[in-house]
């Protein structure tokens, strides 16, 4: 009677020169029969063999789950795994979540999406809070290359304060435009452009020269010839040169030259004649009294006393002197 596979058969031990009895061999043959049963019967590891085999001798076929230990870590299983127990290989993203800490190093490859609404860079004393839309800094040196850009948007608020956008109507300093033309919408109302017509003050000038075309027809240009209104002089003097001789025809200065005057002259003071004095016909003295001589010898002629029409007339009592100067 074979004892698998309530137990395990016990032999006695054989020594050389024992004699071997018919029933030792039987026993032999019953235990073999048994196991071969149960093998053909394929019952053998998951029924009735629960210990006792060498894992290592295994080289085909599936272990059933029941016969794993409780710390075998199936593929399927979601709870109960020990991460500390990882030496080697690589975690799939899916298995990944929750809180890490004292990470030393890590290395994240192209297109790394933290998929969150707020990312901590820093230490537990120093750190920085990343949210969504916007990248904040303070304290954490971070080892960004700019060049490395390559497609997206950097927000305005990570860009340097020197920065000029091109919606910025405040703080650009003209002296670092170096190449390009800046637009007429970007220029102060008080820029004069080359095109202006109007709006121009003229006390904002303090170099350079305006263009004749650029002055009022009432300017008057040192080359002139016409067009000056002399009654706009207020101050200096006007050259001789540019005065006219008066004549019996025209206005003008009385100079060194030999000149005839037309009109009545009326004299409210002495008139001095140092030499021959010319007068015409129907010469009127309207004074009471006229004296005709010199400092020394005169003839007073008074109102009423002489009357000289078209004719020459010296009388004789006249100082020779006096005599010089004809009437008529």
């Amino acid at each position: 009677m074979a004892s698998y596979p309530s137990s395990v058969k016990s032999f006695g031990a054989k020594s050389t020169g024992d004699v071997i009895q018919a029933q030792h061999v039987n026993d032999l043959q019953d235990e073999v029969a048994a196991i071969e049963t149960d093998l053909l019967d394929g019952n053998v590891f998951a029924t009735k063999i629960a210990t006792g085999i060498n894992a290592s001798a295994l080289s085909t076929g599936t272990v059933p789950l029941a016969r794993l230990d409780s710390n075998v870590i199936l593929t399927t299983s979601s709870t109960g795994i020990n991460a500390s127990a990882l030496s080697t290989g690589t975690i799939p993203n899916a298995r990944i979540s929750g809180d890490y800490t004292s990470i030393t190093s890590l290395s994240l490859g192209a297109n790394v999406i933290a998929n969150v609404t707020t990312v901590f860079v820093g230490n537990s004393s120093v750190n920085t809070a990343i949210t969504a839309g916007e990248i904040t800094l303070s304290g954490v040196t971070v080892g960004t290359n700019a060049s490395t850009l390559s497609a997206g948007t950097l927000p305005i608020a990570r860009l340097d304060a020197n920065v000029i956008l091109t919606t910025s109507t405040t703080g650009i300093n003209a002296s670092a435009l170096s190449t390009g033309t800046i637009p007429l919408a970007r220029l102060d109302s008080n820029v004069i452009l080359t095109t202006s017509t109007t709006g121009i003050n003229a006390s904002a000038l303090s170099t350079g020269t305006m263009p004749l075309a650029r002055l009022d027809a009432n300017v008057i240009l040192t080359t002139s010839t016409t067009g000056i209104n002399a009654s706009a002089l207020s101050t200096g003097t006007v050259p001789l040169a540019r005065l006219t001789s008066a004549n019996t025809t025209a206005n003008g200065v009385v100079d060194t030259t030999t000149q005839s005057f037309a009109g009545n002259k009326t004299f409210t003071n002495n008139v001095e004649v140092s030499g021959a004095l010319s007068l015409g016909a129907n010469v009127t003295a309207n004074t009471s009294t006229v004296f005709v001589g010199n400092s020394t010898s005169n003839v007073v002629i008074s109102s009423g006393s002489i009357t000289v029409n078209g004719t020459a007339l010296i009388p004789v009592s006249l100082d020779p002197v006096v005599a010089a100067i004809a009437l008529g």
